[in-house]
């Protein structure tokens, strides 16, 4: 998204600030933009650092409805306390799903590299054999086949590495956004 875009989009989620507040916004994040091209940054990658717009308005819109709360109505406050609590209850609903999904992917992924490291091991199986013949024992089964089975475990272990990385992409994608979106809102 470039800077132009990024702040006009901030700006129409802004709007229910005061507009000296959202201009000393829209400036600091201007400022960041022009900081980053100074460095040498794209700006598609500076808008992608800061988030998208409408979370980071949000972020912003919250924090100025607590720090009026002090001098709003009643009906003002409990606005802004009912947002505090939607947060903390998203985040106690969703985190452990999101850490459920995260381990279990984790789980796929390390028993898919323990088939590859089964595959491998069975067809080194006749050189372990011919070096230390009285530790490896093939059970009558002739040398050939284990190279074999390895190589078959390795074929259909790929099928399922490609699949399981397939699906789990958008997952991963997921979280890492909710991450972000996360990182950002304690940033701000």
């Amino acid at each position: 998204m470039t800077k132009e875009l990024y702040i006009k989009k901030l700006k129409t989620y802004l709007s229910k600030l005061p507009k000296d507040e959202m201009e000393d916004i829209i400036n600091e994040v201007v400022a960041h933009f022009e900081e980053a091209k100074l460095a040498g940054r794209d700006e598609n990658l500076v808008a992608s650092a800061l988030g998208n717009p409408k979370k980071l308005a949000n972020a912003i819109l919250l924090e100025y409805d607590m720090d009026q709360i002090a001098d709003s109505s009643y009906k003002d406050k409990f606005i802004v306390i009912l947002k505090i609590i939607g947060i903390g209850f998203k985040n106690i609903i969703f985190a452990p799903i999101l850490l459920t999904i995260g381990s279990l992917l984790l789980a796929a992924f390390l028993l898919v590299f323990s088939f590859y490291l089964t595959g491998g091991l069975l067809i080194l199986t006749p050189l372990f054999k011919i070096l230390t013949p009285s530790l490896v024992s093939t059970g009558g089964i002739p040398l050939m086949y284990f190279p074999l089975a390895g190589i078959i475990s390795l074929i259909i272990t790929r099928l399922c590495h490609k699949l399981l990385s397939k699906g789990s992409n958008a997952s991963i994608k997921y979280l890492k956004k909710y991450i972000r979106r996360d990182l950002n809102n304690l940033k701000h």
